[in-house]
């Protein structure tokens, strides 16, 4: 095969040499607009095996395996990542079938990492580039090799005017994106103050309703008081005296209507005359309300 390359190389003109030169830009730069990786043939590419069974992937005509070299192609470039995402599920089946095919055929051990010298890399571009056809069937023309020039320039710039416009697309979007963003960011900000302000104001409303019960509470306690014709001072002790159990209230608010009965009776007899303690530390019979008012009196007497 190596020999077979050089030999056909030199025997060349270079004339010849030139138009191949020209054959492989125009496909190289039609290789670069175009990824030929993606494209599914219907029937065979001309000069390329009729049979299926001659190809990796016969579904679509891809990597052809009716030579030595092709087969070796065929492996390489089934490895490269960007043929392995089109060939998606496929990728096993295939690579398995051009494997086996090598050595049946061929007596090849085929391996993922293979490497190629530069000339099977010129076969391979040769091949590729060229439809398959071989340098003694190619008429060296300039008005064909015109022609292809023309064809491909003018594919060539309408891809790139797509690929502009498609550019532009995109940068549009990445605008609207960013400007979308930035009014979520505000919307997101709007939101956490309004959350805090939610709760600022929650807050102010329990303190708003625990104030207002605290001043009914004692309002009552004095109201009760009163009925009982009893005058407290609560107003300076207030917390005390709203904390202060029903029970524990009642008892003491007992306590000071008896000794102001006391005091009362003992005033018509003496203009001066000692009001007794509301209640005597030596109580021994007492319960637990009873005990609370206890040390609550004794604690105002001091």
């Amino acid at each position: 095969m190596s020999e077979n390359i050089k030999d056909t190389l030199k025997s060349l003109s270079t004339a010849q040499l030139r138009e191949m030169q020209k054959i492989l830009t125009v496909g190289v730069a039609a290789y670069s607009a175009v990824d030929r990786a993606y494209l599914c043939h219907k029937s065979p590419p001309k000069g390329y095996p009729e049979d299926k069974s001659e190809y990796g992937d016969p579904a679509c005509y891809r990597y052809p395996l009716n030579t030595k070299q092709r087969c070796i192609s065929a492996w390489r470039y089934v490895h490269q990542e960007r043929n392995r995402r089109i060939l998606g599920k496929k990728f096993s089946s295939v690579a398995s079938k051009i494997k086996k095919y090598a050595k049946e055929h061929y007596d090849l051990d085929l391996q993922a990492e293979a490497g190629l010298d530069w000339e099977e890399e010129f076969s391979i571009l040769y091949d590729m580039f060229t439809g398959g056809e071989r340098a003694e069937d190619v008429e060296y023309s300039e008005t064909n090799s015109n022609e292809v020039n023309k064809v491909d320039e003018k594919e060539i710039a309408e891809l790139q005017n797509r690929i502009t416009s498609l550019t532009d697309e995109l940068k549009e979007v990445k605008e609207t994106l960013t400007s979308k963003e930035e009014e979520l960011s505000q919307k997101s900000s709007e939101i956490e103050t309004i959350t805090q302000e939610r709760d600022e104001l929650s807050q102010f409303k329990a303190d708003v309703e625990k104030e207002r019960a605290n001043a009914q509470r004692l309002s009552d306690l004095k109201e009760k008081a009163k009925e009982a014709g009893v005058e407290i001072d609560m107003d300076a002790e207030a917390d005390k005296w709203i904390q202060m159990d029903d029970s524990v209230f009642d008892f003491v608010l007992a306590k000071m209507v008896e000794n102001k009965s006391k005091a009362e009776a003992t005033a018509s007899k003496s203009d001066k005359t000692d009001i007794p303690p509301i209640i005597s530390s030596s109580d021994e019979d007492e319960d637990d309300t009873k005990s609370k008012a206890r040390k609550y009196l004794l604690s105002k007497e001091k």
